[in-house]
């Protein structure tokens, strides 16, 4: 009955988001994906306060190293929202000039502001990529990591294919699978 009391007469009920063939649609708001949220601001405000003197070292090493810290770049989130994330701004002339540089792009210490995204709630810790402007937009929020980030570290994937996976993910998603991705990219990165 109160299906039938929030439709107009005569026309059907319409939903915010338009329906796209290629971008499944987004989990529901659920307990878990309510979970999911509250887990990535904890786990961003505690990579955050651990990392702190990393972040600074890093910051004041790009600052007399270039002058330039931040980077930052403009990326379409779920349902064609706009985010900026940030990176620290680690060179490829950084890289070839200094050792050090290239351990700490290499070790993906150039993502570490984009925890400040987390924490904003722009990106969730696990989920796709960001994607640039002109593009479909990701079918969920976007994430630090995911299964198309971590098959990008083993070799290089088609924009087609890295779509593939992040609709699989969207279509699949569960805590469940967070946590084994989660898993995955320790082992990728500390292994």
């Amino acid at each position: 009955m109160a299906e039938l009391e929030s439709q107009s007469v005569g026309r059907p009920a319409t939903t915010s988001t338009t329906w796209r063939p290629d971008v499944p649609p987004a989990p529901r708001r659920t307990a878990p994906l309510l979970v999911k949220h509250a887990l990535d601001r904890v786990i961003a405000a505690s990579g955050l306060i651990v990392t702190a003197p990393l972040l600074a070292a890093v910051a004041l090493g790009l600052r007399h190293a270039t002058g330039r810290v931040l980077r930052r770049d403009h990326r379409l989130a779920e349902d064609g929202r706009l985010i900026v994330v940030r990176s620290f701004a680690i060179t490829e002339d950084l890289r070839l000039r200094s050792r050090v540089w290239c351990i700490a792009a290499s070790a993906g210490l150039a993502a570490l502001p984009q925890l400040w995204s987390v924490l904003r709630g722009d990106m969730s810790v696990i989920g796709p990529r960001p994607r640039e402007p002109g593009l479909t937009p990701p079918p969920m929020r976007p994430g630090l990591t995911g299964p198309a980030q971590l098959e990008q570290l083993r070799r290089w994937l088609p924009v087609a294919e890295q779509r593939e996976l992040d609709a699989d993910y969207a279509r699949t998603w569960s805590l469940a699978l967070d946590a084994r991705i989660v898993w995955r990219t320790l082992w990728v990165v500390l292994g």
